[in-house]
């Protein structure tokens, strides 16, 4: 899980991985220009990720699967 705001890890990633499996976004809630709300599979619904932290994040994760 993630900070929408800041991109940050809110939890390690093992736990991300042991509380999360099987988890998928169902629907993406475009706002404008801004960014993203996101839908997923177990009824959660994120707050708006703006674009640049979505980069950040893909930046991120890009790097530590190298």
């Amino acid at each position: 899980m993630r900070d929408p705001k800041s991109g940050k890890r809110l939890i390690n990633s093992d736990q991300m991985k042991s509380s999360l499996m099987g988890v998928i976004p169902t629907h993406f809630d475009f706002k404008g220009h801004y960014g993203v709300a996101i839908n997923w599979s177990d009824g959660f619904y994120a707050d708006i990720f703006p674009y640049d932290v979505l980069k950040l994040i893909a930046e991120e994760m890009s790097t530590s699967r190298s």
